[in-house]
């Protein structure tokens, strides 16, 4: 009898001793500032502005878009250098988002020109409500793509670098590097500034871009709005590829199932219409349609009838002399003036003819016929090195 009441009270010991010890070991355990948000804390910025901090001098962002209490916690600023900004650097950059700093707008957001108090120039971007998971998944995709955290080789030459994101309440900011040479489709047609060397050199760094975003980032990346407004220049002239807000981040041989159709017309793939599904051979034809639109200096949807994949299709049909006829036009305009000119007096129009076969490749009916970007990128290189092009595409 005695050895009982000894092991029951041995038992008994045991269990307050472990309570004990498991109580001590969670009071030593300290939970994550920001747990929801799954980025290293090294970025988390120390003295961050509290809403009762710029609230009053806001008036340019209504009361809903900012958060319903003023708590530290609703405002979070995150960078990706060593210099730190906060919430209210960006609205006095800004200019509390005055409608005088607005350099862009787009489905998904509006841009806006700062400075910031270190003197960088910035564009922020302000993602709009609603869309595809009110805009979540974008913005997430996004960060994980900028932040260099889905590949290696990160930041890219030729992909435009975010400084920083902001989250207040459910509006989200952008913080890229401003591009000072301003978007490809303001000189799309220029063929006085952007003679046929410099739209080779375009079109590799744009290659360079995707090539890194579906074949060397794991897991691949799919922008799915590859367009003229979406190539920049930076003050070198070389192209840097932005607006991530419609990226997808797919699995290797996945494809990303959309509840919208993303995109812009005359660069949307004729399958994704169908299927909505977003593969890295929809963002290959995007490129096409974008080669033509450097080759020819005509818009890929101009207002008329036909856009410019069906325009190219059918001057192509006459064969290499009916396509270098095509093409004369728009090249002479900048290089003769009331003279006749022979087609081989032209320069540069074997290459950007060149160019323009590599579009149709791209924009093949059928996406098993289309190359991956790195066989685009083979097949300009190539086309440079034979034309005697400089630069190597200005992708570094």
């Amino acid at each position: 009898m005695v050895a009982f009441y000894v092991f029951l009270a041995l038992t008994v010991f045991f269990l307050l001793f472990s309570a004990v010890v498991s109580f001590i070991l969670c009071l030593g355990i300290r939970s994550p500032i920001v747990d929801t948000i799954p980025y290293p804390d090294d970025i988390l910025l120390d003295g961050v502005k509290r809403r009762s901090d710029v609230a009053e001098s806001s008036s340019s962002m209504s009361t809903s878009d900012l958060p319903s209490t003023p708590s530290s916690d609703g405002i979070k600023v995150f960078r990706l250098d060593k210099t730190s900004f906060t919430f209210e650097d960006i609205v006095t950059a800004t200019g509390n988002f005055s409608e005088d700093m607005i350099i862009g707008r787009g489905g998904y957001g509006v841009v806006y020109r700062g400075v910031l108090p270190d003197g960088r120039h910035v564009a922020v971007k302000k993602l709009r409500r609603g869309g595809e998971g009110g805009g979540e998944r974008e913005f997430r995709a996004e960060m994980e793509v900028l932040a260099g955290r889905t590949g290696s080789g990160w930041p890219h030459p030729n992909l435009v670098a975010l400084y920083g994101w902001c989250l207040v309440g459910s509006t989200k900011l952008l913080v890229y590097e401003f591009m000072k040479g301003g978007s490809l489709e303001e000189a799309i047609s220029d063929w006085t500034r952007f003679g046929w060397a410099r739209r080779l050199e375009i079109a590799i760094g744009v290659a360079r871009a995707l090539v890194f975003l579906h074949h060397e980032c794991r897991p691949a990346v799919v922008h799915r709005d590859v367009k003229a407004s979406n190539i920049l220049l930076d003050q070198a002239g070389r192209a840097r590829v932005t607006d991530f807000g419609l990226a997808r981040v797919v699995g290797l041989g996945e494809s990303h199932v959309s509840t919208v159709v993303a995109g812009t017309v005359g660069y949307v793939a004729p399958e994704y219409v169908h299927t909505w599904r977003a593969t890295t051979r929809g963002d290959v034809y995007s490129f096409g349609v974008l080669a033509m639109e450097l080759a020819t200096g005509r818009r890929a949807v101009d207002g008329g009838e036909e856009c410019l994949v069906e325009w190219v299709r059918r001057v192509a049909g006459e064969g290499w002399r009916g396509l270098r006829r095509a093409m004369v036009p728009a090249m002479m305009k900048a290089m003769v003036e009331g003279r006749v000119v022979e087609e081989e007096e032209v320069e540069g129009l074997a290459e950007m003819c060149k160019l323009l076969m590599v579009g149709m490749r791209c924009t093949a009916e059928v996406p098993q016929a289309r190359p991956d970007m790195r066989e685009v990128l083979a097949m300009l290189l190539c086309i440079n090195s034979n034309g005697g092009g400089g630069g190597g595409g200005g992708g570094g």
